[in-house]
């Protein structure tokens, strides 16, 4: 009551959460994008996304010596398919975009936005729903 009340916020707005499915380091470097987007700090969430889908690919075995190498190599091994590709390739540039000084342009909120959610979706397919069809196999193998 009265007019010394003051606005209260609270940080991070969004508790960071990532399924145990996601191997390590993948997953701690996802929840730590998810920390730098809660804090609304653009070019290190676009920069985090990067590594966490670096890391993914990696544990994927993807093989180069560039990232862009390691996802194309990933999608001729059809370990991806072409629209996960295209996925890994704009996380890739937002990251860039984040991470680099030279570039002239910051993440926007958008793009940071655009990076996570792509990321989250990278990591669901590879990981999560994989782990998920593996456990139900046995059940899918003996129905009639």
């Amino acid at each position: 009551y009265g007019d010394d009340l003051q606005k209260v916020d609270i940080y991070p707005t969004k508790v960071p959460a990532a399924s145990t499915d996601i191997p390590s380091p993948v997953r701690e470097v996802y929840l730590e994008a998810q920390k730098c987007h809660a804090v609304e700090a653009w070019n290190a969430t676009a920069a985090m996304c990067r590594r966490a889908v670096q890391g993914a690919v990696l544990k994927l075995q993807g093989e180069g010596s560039t990232l862009y190498a390691q996802i194309e190599d990933l999608a001729k091994k059809n370990i991806i398919v072409d629209d996960l590709r295209a996925w890994a390739h704009t996380i890739r540039g937002i990251g860039r975009d984040g991470a680099h000084a030279d570039v002239p342009i910051n993440v926007t909120e958008g793009d940071a936005d655009d990076a996570l959610k792509f990321t989250e979706e990278f990591l669901e397919y590879n990981f999560i729903l994989k782990t998920r069809l593996a456990k139900r196999k046995p059940a899918l193998a003996s129905a009639p």
